[in-house]
């Protein structure tokens, strides 16, 4: 799916013109990964990894056909490995220009796609993140982009104030980025759920609603909803208009985890909207608990099976919940279908509810 919406957004912005074939730049950055220091072991068992030659291989890139995009040291003290030969062709200034733009996505995702140390573990997790990320980044881009080149048909922001320039430019870029994101979906050839995490309390959340509504009557997502909203957050959403048609509020559940089951389960659950509980398994806390053993043993299943059968039974504390364990292996799919066929007794939830409490108190709400 990732790698379909990643194409879909590329033909899109090569349709629009967006992508140059006149230069190519290509440039890495560091992702922090998520492991322990006694994890690490040296690379073919040698610790000297001093690369050989003048900086970042740049003799290589020359035998290659390629201008190495790298700065000369122009200490006065000092002298570079960097002459004319890489400097002098025009490509080399070019590609300066265009490794900033580059930065400014690995930048956008350290801040905002959480890259900078990564919540997964293994490459096969690692990268469906990063080309996600990226391409959420690509998507903002193009929608400035796209923006820009409306406005600069004719300047509808002449005569206006300051503070209605700017509004307009945002309307710009928001039907742009309708426009991108509905294409590049529609491309899929399914309906995906689209959940977004923009606060009520953002001035552009009215706007964000009308999109997504816009996209849901043609045809192009099935619903939409929203993530991390607490109770004052899911009222003031419902005070927008069409706000009420939110689909679901996503966010961290699990029997260790509760705090939504306070306020925001009952609130949702008036309403006849779910509860979409992510992380339902605690990031895999609860996949050894002793008192979740227990039961499991009771009906010849699993820990984890209890715990999702637990959140799905119907309760004060259990409200209309969807459950959306990750995993990455077809067993584990098989084993967490199943879960909904258990049925836990009275004593069984009670003794759950001992083990867990559920909460007695508004608590803020648990996130990853």
């Amino acid at each position: 799916m990732i790698e379909a919406f990643f194409a879909q957004v590329m033909k899109r912005a090569d349709a629009a013109v967006l992508l140059g074939r006149e230069h190519l730049s290509v440039d890495g950055t560091l992702i922090q990964a998520r492991a322990s220091h006694t994890s690490f072991k040296p690379r073919d068992g040698d610790d000297d990894s001093t690369p050989n030659g003048p900086g970042r291989n740049a003799q290589a890139d020359r035998q290659r056909g390629a201008t190495p995009h790298v700065a000369q040291n122009e200490h006065a003290r000092r002298r570079s490995a960097i002459d004319g030969r890489t400097t002098r062709p025009d490509g080399h200034r070019l590609g300066h220009v265009v490794r900033k733009r580059i930065e400014e996505h690995f930048g956008r995702g350290r801040t905002a796609g959480r890259i900078r140390q990564t919540t997964y573990r293994g490459n096969r997790r690692v990268h469906p993140h990063f080309k996600l990320t990226m391409t959420a980044s690509n998507l903002i881009r193009m929608a400035r982009m796209l923006g820009a080149a409306r406005r600069g048909r004719r300047d509808p922001t002449r005569g206006r104030t300051r503070r209605d320039a700017g509004r307009h430019r945002r309307d710009v870029r928001r039907r742009a980025a309708e426009v991108v994101v509905g294409e590049a979906i529609a491309g899929l050839g399914d309906r995906p759920f689209v959940v977004s995490k923009v606060l009520p309390s953002n001035a552009s959340a009215a706007g964000t609603v009308e999109a997504f509504e816009r996209l849901v009557a043609q045809g192009k997502i099935g619903a939409w909803g929203v993530s991390n909203f607490d109770v004052d957050g899911m009222r003031a959403l419902f005070a927008l208009p069409a706000g009420a048609r939110c689909a679901s509020n996503q966010v961290y559940y699990a029997l260790s985890r509760r705090g939504a089951a306070f306020d925001r389960c009952p609130w949702m659950g008036e309403r006849v909207m779910p509860t979409m509980a992510y992380c339902p398994l605690d990031e895999g806390r609860l996949v050894d608990h002793p008192a979740l053993a227990l039961v499991a043993h009771e009906f010849g299943a699993t820990p984890a099976q209890v715990a999702l059968a637990c959140l799905l039974a119907p309760g004060p504390h259990r409200t209309g919940v969807i459950a959306i364990p990750k995993t990455a292996s077809v067993t584990r799919v098989e084993e967490n279908v199943a879960a909904a066929a258990l049925r836990l007794s009275a004593e069984q939830l009670a003794a759950l509810d001992r083990a867990f409490p559920p909460p007695a108190r508004k608590v803020p709400l648990a996130m990853t």
